[in-house]
C-alpha cells in the first residue's frame, strides 16, 4: 500500500495545488503553455525497500523556456541536477511537456538528473510544476517553479 501512496504523491500535490474544480463546467480548460524564465526547486524522491522516502536530493534551479530557442537549465547544477539545454514542446490538452536535452549522456544512469523526456505539468500563469516517475516507480522527479520573467 505504501507504493501506491508514494507513486501518486506528486500527482496528488499537483491536484491539491491546482485549486478548486468548477462544478458548473465538468470539462477542465486546457493548460497554458509555459514560456519565460522560472526560478524554483527540484526534488528527487526515492522510495527505499524499507518504505522510507528520501527527499534530500534537491537543487535550486532556473529554467528558461522560449518556443523559438528551446530551454536552458541553470542554477545549482554542481551535484544533483545537470545544467542543460535543448528543445521542448507542449501538449496543452494532456498537460504534458517533452524536453529533448541535447546534453543528456547516453548512459543508463547518468551521475546527475537531466531535464529530459515527457513530464506531466500544471501551469497557472505564475506557478509551474512538473513531475515524472523514474525507474520501477521508486523514484519521482518533481519541479516547482515560479515565473520571474518573460
Amino acid at each position: 500500500m505504501m507504493k501506491n501512496k508514494f507513486c501518486y504523491l506528486p500527482l496528488l500535490l499537483l491536484a491539491i495545488t491546482s485549486g478548486c474544480v468548477n462544478q458548473k463546467n465538468p470539462t477542465p480548460a486546457p493548460e497554458q503553455a509555459p514560456q519565460g524564465t522560472f526560478n524554483g526547486k527540484f526534488t528527487r524522491y526515492v522510495r527505499h525497500l524499507s518504505g522510507k522516502v528520501d527527499s534530500s536530493a534537491t537543487a535550486n534551479l532556473q529554467l528558461s523556456m522560449q518556443p523559438a530557442t528551446g530551454f536552458k537549465v541553470t542554477g545549482d547544477t554542481a551535484t544533483v541536477h545537470a545544467g542543460s539545454y535543448g528543445g521542448y514542446s507542449t501538449n496543452t490538452q494532456s498537460a504534458q511537456i517533452l524536453f529533448n536535452d541535447v546534453t543528456n549522456p547516453p548512459t543508463i544512469n547518468p551521475p546527475k538528473t537531466h531535464l529530459n523526456g515527457i513530464y506531466n505539468y500544471r501551469y497557472d500563469g505564475t506557478t509551474f510544476q512538473m513531475a515524472v516517475f523514474g525507474p520501477a516507480d521508486t523514484i519521482t522527479y518533481y519541479y516547482k517553479f515560479t515565473k520571474t520573467g518573460n
